[in-house]
């Protein structure tokens, strides 16, 4: 196909080629820019943070009452001491 393109180029006149490549030139340009912007589309939606499950959510405040477990006294003791009680 290739070898059948290139005979057809030679044998039309100088102005018809040149309008031609720059045709070909011109579609290459816009499959080439759109291609990078789909592609940053969709890899930009990759690297949005997914919310957590609520398992994990569950499990995290779990882990939080563990490790203070008297923390409404503390929450408590840290108002009054503001409100200078």
């Amino acid at each position: 196909m290739s070898e059948n393109f290139l005979k057809n180029m030679q044998t039309l006149p100088l102005a018809r080629r040149k309008k031609i490549m720059w045709l070909l030139v011109a579609m290459c340009t816009v499959l080439i820019i759109f291609g990078w912007l789909f592609w940053i589309k969709y890899t930009a939606r990759w690297q949005v943070e997914k919310p957590a499950s609520p398992n994990v959510v569950s499990d995290s405040i779990k882990k939080i009452k563990e490790a203070v477990p008297n923390i409404k006294e503390e929450v408590g003791f840290a108002w009054e001491s503001l409100n200078g009680q």
